[in-house]
């Protein structure tokens, strides 16, 4: 009997920490979701001699104290943007990229993107392996913020 008391105190506390608090009422807990859309033009890359990588910063006032530690920020880089086949793949991402050049060679490179957050900002982060972004073959790219709190 004993084990019972005690294993239905135990679930007992521990549903009662999950959910959401809500002060005296039945009302389920309300999500709010926010989707920003950002681009980063080519020109607007900026290189970094200590991380060796490029980095673009964004102020977004809507990530507030409270967002950042009670909510979720998730950053997705869009590809086909504008069309109907456009789709995100969520950050950080890696890619094996295989580029023809002007003069027709093909150069092969790695690039990571990442992300860092903190209230009021979010910065990208582009990583490649190959001088190839050194010969200014920088890109735009777009990219979209959810929060959810």
């Amino acid at each position: 009997m004993r084990k019972y008391v005690l294993i239905f105190g135990l679930l007992a506390v521990m549903f009662s920490f999950s959910g959401c608090y809500v002060h005296e009422s039945s009302e389920p807990c309300k999500f709010h979701k926010k989707t920003i859309d950002l681009m980063v033009q080519p020109e607007n890359w900026v290189y970094d001699d200590v991380s060796k990588q490029y980095y673009a910063s964004f102020n977004v006032p809507d990530i507030t104290q409270a967002v950042y530690d009670y909510g979720e920020v998730s950053v997705s880089r869009e590809f086909e943007t504008g069309t109907k086949n456009a789709y995100q793949v969520a950050l950080p991402m890696t890619s094996y990229i295989e580029e023809t050049l002007t003069d027709g060679s093909i150069a092969y490179y790695i690039e990571h993107i990442d992300y860092r957050v903190g209230v009021g900002f979010i910065d990208i982060q582009l990583t490649t392996n190959d001088h190839f972004y050194a010969e200014g073959q920088l890109v735009g790219m777009y990219f979209r913020v959810q929060l959810t709190y």
